[in-house]
């Protein structure tokens, strides 16, 4: 019986695990792609709508180092070709759960059919392979409610032009916050750089560029800042301050122990359930890396353990471990 593979999403990380796995496998395994857009992509693939890979070369035109978004969702596109037809669009996933008998065990999985009005689909798999990414639902600092003015999160950013003439302040000195104010300059009144990181070095580049430290509270039409300062006069603020993780097809599973807030617990490396080690795997959780080149190290670490090529796993992979490896570094 060919072993059943679910892969949640359909972008760079999703993408990867398929290829990999028909590259390896073939028709060996039953391999399903979920992607509740109707495109591929993932965070690549963009949209007006604004609500809330190691051994395949770049084309030959892509000599920058730091390629636009349209040049990687391209590449995306160009990579997933083979494994077009292991895709299903607009398929949401309601529901995972862990369901055992005497004999054996499986994943259960509800799928929302988007194109049906939401009629459920029930499939059962030997292995889930959650590709759905982090970056969709925004973290906003506890005192937003307080504000009387226009706001966004960086995640519903578009054209820096949409802001022509305003008096921007962007809160949040990551690297999503300094494009953000550097590509608003060209068309903003003033742009106002809130940032915990020391970003003086910017400041002189664009006349109407100033920066600030970190953000603490807000009344009304105001920031208030660490050091006592206040910005006042900003029509709208955006927010570039980060992401929440958030699986909610796993809120409703009543036999399956897992917690995203802070972080995903109990993982092993950040990929793997200790209690699942051959049927749960989680990839690009982790930031401050080189994404595709993580997403690859990832996967095949995965698929090592999906075809138990690792020794003594138990031994290495144990919930114990990872609830030590937690405990540092929460300290």
């Amino acid at each position: 019986m060919k072993r059943r593979v679910c892969v949640v999403g359909a972008g760079p990380g999703g993408l990867c695990v398929a290829r990999r796995l028909a590259d390896q496998f073939g028709t060996q395994i039953e391999l399903t792609i979920f992607e509740q857009c109707d495109q591929i992509g993932g965070i690549w693939l963009y949209t007006d709508d604004d609500r809330p890979d190691a051994d395949f070369p770049h084309a030959q035109n892509a000599e920058d180092s730091f390629p636009s978004s349209e040049v990687i969702f391209n590449y995306l596109q160009r990579f997933a070709k083979p494994i077009r037809h292991f895709v299903q669009l607009e398929k949401r996933i309601s529901l995972i759960e862990h369901v055992k008998s005497a004999n054996s065990s499986c994943w259960r999985v509800e799928i929302e059919d988007l194109k049906k009005d939401q009629k459920i689909i029930v499939r059962h798999f030997d292995a889930i392979f959650i590709c759905s990414g982090h970056h969709w639902r925004g973290f906003l600092p506890e005192f937003v409610p307080k504000l009387r003015l226009k706001w966004v999160h960086s995640h519903c950013y578009r054209r820096a032009e949409n802001y022509k003439g305003m008096r921007v302040a962007v809160v949040g000195g990551q690297l999503s916050g300094a494009e953000i104010a550097l590509q608003l300059v060209d068309y903003a009144e003033k742009v106002y750089l809130c940032s915990p990181n020391k970003m003086a070095e910017i400041e002189n580049l664009c006349p109407n560029l100033e920066v600030f430290g970190r953000v603490i509270d807000a009344e009304e039409n105001r920031l208030i800042l660490e050091d006592g300062k206040v910005i006042s006069q900003i029509d709208l603020v955006i927010f570039c301050t980060g992401y929440r993780f958030s699986f909610p097809f796993f809120e409703k599973s009543e036999n399956f122990s897992i917690s995203w807030d802070p972080f995903v617990s109990p993982l092993f490396g950040h990929v793997v359930h200790p209690e699942y080690v051959n049927s749960l795997f989680f990839i690009g959780l982790n930031n401050y890396q080189l994404p595709f080149y993580s997403i690859e190290v990832q996967t095949r670490f995965s698929i090592a353990l999906l075809v138990d090529k690792i020794l003594n796993v138990q031994q290495i992979i144990s919930l114990e471990k990872v609830k030590h490896y937690e405990k540092r570094r929460i300290q």
